[in-house]
């Protein structure tokens, strides 16, 4: 297997660099009607509106927290989530992506399931359902849905290394290489670019060790 998550537990993009979309492993959040999207803040990380529990505002600072690798900081915000929005399935999605960011996959699957069912026009809820199913070991599953996903979307970079993540874990060194020229022609992020020199590492080893 090849190390890690295909969730990422924690992102070193710079606070400051946090833009409009928010993007987790390839998956962009969406939020539900009525929420203004607010990921730029004045105020750091840990004071992001410090008390204020209306909807609006704890749907951001779980994202925002979860954006920033602190998905135990995102879940502390799901009981005002879950009474807001109950099963609205862009709720269903950030609780997806925040148990799937704890480890906790069967429970991510049982909301991204009903999330992909409502919104089946949403990239990024079918990468995050495909990241989860890919950590179940489904990989041929994953794969199909990364594959639709880039069909529209060809540049996503993240989506790119799970695609090539998953045919290294499925041994087909001759796809995995194909990805990884696909690569080469996009241009990465620097967070992008380390994230996929860590992981062709761990799959040269793999292949070294036959």
């Amino acid at each position: 297997m090849v190390e890690g998550q295909f969730f990422p537990e924690r992102l070193t993009r710079a606070w400051d660099d946090l833009g409009a979309d928010l993007t987790i492993g390839g998956a962009t959040l969406s939020a539900p009607a009525g929420v203004p999207v607010r990921w730029r803040w004045s105020l750091p990380p840990g004071e992001l509106m410090a008390g204020v529990d209306d909807a609006a505002t704890a749907w951001n600072r779980a994202a925002v927290a979860l954006a920033l690798g602190n998905p135990a900081g995102a879940a502390r915000e799901i009981p005002v989530l879950t009474q807001a929005f109950g099963r609205e399935p862009h709720n269903l999605y950030l609780i997806g992506m925040v148990l799937l960011g704890l480890g906790q996959v069967r429970q991510a699957l049982g909301l991204l399931d009903p999330a992909r069912e409502g919104l089946p026009d949403d990239l990024g809820v079918a990468v995050a359902w495909a990241n989860a199913t890919a950590t179940m070991g489904r990989l041929d599953a994953a794969e199909r849905v990364y594959r639709r996903v880039l069909e529209r979307d060809p540049d996503n970079f993240g989506v790119w290394l799970n695609l090539y993540q998953v045919l290294a874990q499925a041994r087909r060194w001759n796809a995995a290489d194909a990805v990884r020229q696909r690569m080469a022609a996009l241009t990465p992020t620097a967070q992008e670019r380390d994230q996929m020199d860590q992981l062709v590492r761990q799959v040269e080893r793999m292949r070294g060790l036959g």
